[in-house]
């Protein structure tokens, strides 16, 4: 629960320090971030490999999702404009690597 609860202190920081450029008022759900990336998890072996751009990952609940839903061939670009965020997404992204 440790990350879970960092990833909404950091958002929550986030907001209140630049409100004016962060582009939601509440960190995005896993069930947000399920609905998503419904469309990749849904698709048939026969499928050709997908390129998806995250626009603005923020914590990174989507970025998750569609991580584990990535097949060989895949491309996937996540780009954050804010540091700390983007600090976070970094290691969110790294813990998934390692599992």
């Amino acid at each position: 629960m440790t990350g879970f609860f960092a990833g909404y202190r950091t958002f929550f920081r986030q907001f209140r320090e630049q409100f004016e450029t962060t582009g939601a008022i509440a960190p995005s759900s896993r069930f947000l971030a399920k609905s998503m990336t419904r469309f990749v998890a849904a698709r048939d072996s026969a499928s050709g490999p997908v390129r998806i751009l995250e626009i603005g990952p923020g914590t990174g609940p989507v970025t998750d999702s569609i991580v584990r839903l990535l097949r060989p061939g895949d491309v996937f670009r996540s780009e954050e404009h804010t540091s700390e965020l983007q600090s976070h997404l970094n290691l969110v992204c790294r813990l998934l690597l390692e599992k």
